[in-house]
């Protein structure tokens, strides 16, 4: 089966916020100016035939309101594409948030690692209460494309089905991730592991992951998630749920770097990739790129990253007909299967 392109956007590398577990953030970066970020996100759509866009940092919220807002318009006005922003939500103003929804913003996404009294860093702390009352904000001005994404460690996995239960009562759709390291040269989106003695799982919890995967597995069999009860099903196995050896196979991913900069996803950036730019898109065909892609993509050191598991098993048809409508319509269409 065929998924439609997604492109990962580290619009910035810049952010308020220190997440213990992140390793995206660097104030020096190069970063596209907004106009050439509408020059490259129209080679996307013309040249990769990009389908979806999901727009994070870094943090984007640094670039100021006017510039997503002015980022959004132009991006509503691509009926036949969808596009996403992932934010801390940190600073962003209920007037803000009327603004964006006017500009055409349907679909927000932010961290919520717990609700409640969980071990959490002084960032993950204070962005989980941020995120949920700006998605319950974003509610009041229409929005029902609102995602919490809990990333799962050590110091939250006994508040996982609980934080779950809480965001499906608000009428939020729940994204449970597995905390990842930095595991290679070429991956820059998490933290190096000696950072994260404390938060990653390990065989100490493994009874605790079998035991979360099995509720997993049946609230996603019942609700809109953004993960499928197939893709839960996974953590039985140690070596992906701990060790994270997984190898996408398919070519659904791009990214793109702050200073264009491409990449295979938004983790790992090989030199040869990295060498194109999206404004160098109008020079190259979809088949040259995705030659490019596809030598470079068995070199990653591996993930357990949900959308790059499930978009492979999507594609090998070894999904359910539920599970692969809504993980088609999460992917694709701003979630809106029902």
């Amino acid at each position: 089966m065929e998924l439609h392109l997604r492109a990962e956007i580290l619009l910035t590398r810049k952010c308020n916020l220190r997440c213990n577990y992140c390793g995206l953030v660097d104030n020096e970066r190069d970063e596209l100016t907004l106009e050439q970020w509408k020059k490259g996100f129209q080679l996307l759509f013309d040249v990769l035939n990009v389908k979806n866009l999901c727009l994070l940092g870094g943090e984007p919220l640094v670039l100021g309101i006017d510039y997503l807002c002015d980022l959004a318009k132009f991006l509503a006005g691509f009926k036949d594409r969808q596009f996403a922003f992932v934010s801390n939500c940190m600073g962003l103003t209920e007037k803000g948030i009327g603004r964006l929804v006017d500009s055409g913003v349907n679909t927000w996404v932010t961290s919520i690692d717990a609700i409640g009294d969980a071990n959490l860093s002084q960032s993950q702390r204070i962005k989980s209460q941020q995120g949920l009352k700006t998605l319950l904000k974003f509610q009041k001005y229409g929005l029902k494309n609102l995602m919490g994404v809990i990333t799962i460690s050590k110091r939250n996995i006994k508040h996982v089905i609980p934080t779950v239960n809480a965001l499906l009562e608000y009428g939020i759709i729940p994204n449970v991730e597995i905390v990842h390291y930095k595991r290679g040269p070429y991956n820059i989106f998490c933290a190096p592991r000696d950072i994260l003695k404390e938060d990653l799982l390990d065989h100490s919890v493994f009874a605790e992951v079998q035991e979360l995967s099995a509720q997993l597995i049946e609230l996603s069999g019942k609700h809109n998630f953004f993960q499928v009860p197939e893709f839960f099903a996974l953590w039985a196995d140690s070596k992906k749920s701990l060790d994270l050896k997984w190898n996408c196979k398919h070519m659904t991913f791009i990214a793109v770097d702050s200073n264009g900069c491409m990449g295979v996803c938004d983790d790992f950036f090989p030199p040869e990739v990295a060498k194109i730019n999206i404004l160098d898109l109008e020079n190259i065909t979809k088949d040259e790129f995705k030659k490019v892609w596809l030598k470079n993509c068995p070199t990653c050191p591996g993930c357990f990253m949900s959308s790059h598991v499930t978009s492979d098993l999507y594609v090998d048809n070894m999904l359910s007909a539920r599970s692969a409508g809504i993980f088609n319509a999460n992917m694709t269409k701003a979630l809106e299967y029902k």
